[in-house]
């Protein structure tokens, strides 16, 4: 089979696979954050079990974006506060729409508050000694807090396998996982009742979790179009035959 007959059809195939696909391969930006330990403070409650807590920011449509934050477990322990840190910014990239929305498991309820997040000057950003929580050990608070209504296991935090769902306006996904990445929006979770001495630790925002990568739809174009010709050449040689 001639090569431009290969191209040929694995155009044809690509539009195809693009009249298939393109709706999930048009869909939404979707981040998932880790969180990591905070260093220099001797509160060690938490450090095995950092693992266990994520965020995802995604967009959802008319302007806003949907967060979700999980306590995956198996340890048990309850997340009871979300601190939001911009402060090196010049203006605020989210602002809250809608609390326990879309993906927050039953009997979890958030309210706003305030408030510093715990260990919080001891969080060293990559830009400025005052940028991130770094500057929290004054008087100011995080620039939006998140808190259970009521504190306690098996009460409105998040225990193991439960999760919260926030919206709001603002940026899009895209633009709000490079401000992460860039240090300029921060994100801190506490963490109380750590089995097994019931204590509470702090994390903040730690590297993106992978995902895996889409198979751009000219890859597919040519695979189908490789089975497409490879069809011709048998119906062929049978015909020949």
């Amino acid at each position: 089979m001639k090569i431009s007959s290969l191209l040929t059809n694995a155009g044809i195939a690509t539009g195809l696979a693009a009249a298939i696909i393109s709706a999930p391969s048009a869909q939404a930006a979707n981040f998932t954050f880790g969180f990591q330990n905070i260093l220099g403070t001797g509160n060690t409650n938490g450090d095995a079990i950092v693992g266990q807590f994520t965020f995802s920011i995604a967009d959802d449509g008319d302007g806003k974006t949907l967060w979700q934050f999980n306590n995956a477990g198996p340890t048990a322990s309850f997340l009871s506060e979300i601190f939001f840190d911009w402060s090196g910014l010049p203006a605020a990239p989210i602002s809250l729409s809608t609390l326990n929305t879309t993906g927050t498991s039953s009997g979890v309820s958030f309210q706003t508050t305030g408030g510093k997040l715990p260990q919080g000057q001891n969080v060293v950003t990559l830009l400025s000694p005052t940028l991130g929580f770094d500057n929290r050990s004054g008087n100011q608070d995080a620039n939006l807090v998140l808190s259970a209504v009521n504190f306690g296991t098996d009460k409105d935090g998040l225990d193991p396998n439960q999760s919260l769902g926030v919206s709001f306006n603002g940026l899009d996904a895209t633009t709000l996982n490079n401000l992460i990445l860039a240090d300029r929006l921060r994100i801190g979770i506490r963490a109380q009742g750590i089995d097994p001495s019931g204590g509470s630790d702090a994390f903040f925002d730690g590297p993106p979790i992978s995902r895996p990568v889409p198979v751009p739809g000219f890859l597919i174009g040519v695979v189908a179009a490789g089975a497409v010709g490879g069809s011709r050449l048998l119906k062929n040689k049978k015909q020949v035959a």
